[in-house]
C-alpha cells in the first residue's frame, strides 16, 4: 500500500475557509451590547435566537465573570440584565 503525503500548508487553507460559528455566550453578549437599557432573559432569548436555558447559562457565566449587572423591574420580580 502506498503512503499518501499531504503538505502541512494544505491544512491552513482548509482552516481559513471554515465558517466561524458564534457560541450562545457570544450571541447573548452581542444582544446585551445592542440594547443598552437592558433585557430580561426572555427578551434575550427572542432577540439572540438562543434557547432560554442557554441564555440562563450564559448570564450565570457573565455574572461570575462580573461582566453583566442586574436590576429589577418595577414589579420587583423580573431581573433586567445589562452591561
Amino acid at each position: 500500500m502506498k503512503k499518501i503525503i499531504i503538505p502541512a500548508d494544505a491544512f491552513d487553507e482548509v482552516i481559513a475557509e471554515a465558517p466561524k460559528t458564534k457560541t450562545n455566550y457570544a450571541k447573548v453578549f452581542e444582544s446585551l451590547q445592542e440594547h443598552k437599557d437592558g433585557l430580561t432573559s426572555n427578551e434575550l432569548a427572542e432577540k439572540s435566537g438562543v434557547l432560554a436555558r442557554r441564555v440562563t447559562e450564559a448570564i450565570k457565566r457573565m455574572k461570575h465573570e462580573n461582566i453583566v449587572k442586574e436590576k429589577t423591574c418595577r414589579c420587583r420580580r423580573t431581573a433586567i440584565y445589562f452591561l
